[in-house]
């Protein structure tokens, strides 16, 4: 009896142990439940990641980043931006001594007037007017740059001068100018029938002979305006008048004209001394000449004389690019201006390619009288070839 009882006691205490074991598990299995009986939810564990904070460099600073208070702020560089000017140089002495070569060749010391210079600088171009007094000129420029020798005034002379013709550094000492007055070339333009002397009158170079001016003409079956004037080398001028330096070469053409006046033109050299005369007459109205007939087409210029000049010679001639044959506008048209008051010879021509050298033929010919300010219309009969 004394043995059992030891071993029943130490089955109880199995068993305890093992219901213990047995109600920890089920507490662990078991979900919650509410006083409804339905499990408990449990929410997922959220693990919150603090993001580190970075400083801003002061180095290479970026644009995104937040500066904090008082901190100094960044300026993005603007990449597209002009670069610095380059450097002008340090200023330097330009002197010299300036005089007037009188015909004959003899020179005239202690002149007085000025010298245009053209001066290239960092980049800048700039025109430079210097004075010369008692024969001498001073001005200070920047000792890096170029510089052309244009033009100059002595003792009311336009002059050239004929050394250094091309650019040049300025350089330490005195230098010697000398120059020459350029050639005067006047012009008297004149009222014909008065010879009075004209004024607001107008001088520009033109590519040639004539006078008189295309404004339409037939081409593919079409008016075609033709370009405007050449820019004028005076305006507003009053006879006589003094030509303009041209820097050129070769003669030149020269067309004058007044207000109320038709032009005339002139062959002209400006590297000369001389003279001429223009006598202008009244102008008239627009010459609208139409060409028909079935030989149209073979049209390849319109000339036209003035009967009253003294050469006859033609004093415009202006060439078409009819289409040939029937398809050629009927009438061809074609608008003059420039024309003086007076009788006109027009004529329809072609070029004969078929003679030596090409013969110039006429198809069909006309004179028209023309009055001051009043227009006209003539027409040319072309006969089939």
């Amino acid at each position: 009896m004394g043995a059992v009882r030891p071993f029943l006691v130490l089955v109880v205490l199995a068993c305890a142990l093992g219901g213990l074991v047995w109600a920890v598990r089920e507490t662990a299995v078991e979900p919650s439940r509410t006083s409804s009986g339905a499990p408990l939810t449990t929410p997922p564990l959220t693990t919150r990641v603090e993001e580190p904070t970075v400083a801003p460099v002061a180095d290479e600073p970026s644009l995104g980043s937040t500066l904090a208070e008082g901190a100094p702020r960044y300026t993005p560089r603007v990449l597209d931006a002009p670069p610095p000017p380059p450097l002008r140089g340090d200023p330097v002495a330009l002197a010299g001594d300036v005089y007037l070569q009188l015909e004959g060749g003899a020179l005239l010391p202690g002149v007085s007037g000025h010298v245009r210079l053209r001066q290239l600088a960092g980049g800048v171009v700039e025109e430079l007017v210097v004075p010369v007094a008692a024969g001498r000129f001073s001005s200070i420029v920047p000792d890096r740059s170029l510089l052309t020798l244009i033009d100059g005034e002595l003792n009311g002379e336009e002059v050239r001068f004929a050394q250094p013709t091309k650019p040049f550094e300025p350089r330490p000492g005195r230098m010697a100018l000398i120059g020459r007055a350029r050639p005067s070339y006047t012009l008297r333009v004149v009222a014909a029938g008065t010879g009075a002397d004209l004024t607001d009158v107008t001088l520009r170079e033109v590519d040639g002979p004539g006078g008189a001016r295309l404004v339409t003409g037939p081409r593919t079956g079409a008016g075609e305006a033709r370009p405007g004037p050449l820019a004028p080398l005076l305006t507003g001028a009053v006879s006589p008048l003094r030509v303009p330096w041209v820097d050129t070469r070769r003669p030149l053409w020269l067309e004058v004209f007044a207000p109320g006046y038709a032009p005339a033109r002139a062959l002209v050299d400006p590297r000369a001394t001389g003279a001429r005369t223009f006598e202008l007459l009244p102008a008239a109205g627009t010459l609208t000449v139409h060409v028909t007939g079935p030989g149209r087409g073979r049209v390849e210029s319109l000339v036209l004389q003035r009967l009253e000049a003294p050469d006859r010679r033609p004093i415009a001639a202006h060439f078409t690019s009819t289409p040939q044959g029937s398809e050629a506008p009927d009438p061809l048209v074609f608008e003059v201006e420039g024309l003086a008051a007076a009788r006109h010879l027009v004529r329809a021509t072609f070029l004969d390619r078929g003679r030596a050298g090409g013969t110039v033929q006429d198809l069909a010919a006309g004179e028209v009288d023309l009055h001051v300010g009043a227009s006209a219309r003539l027409d040319l009969f072309v006969p089939g070839p």
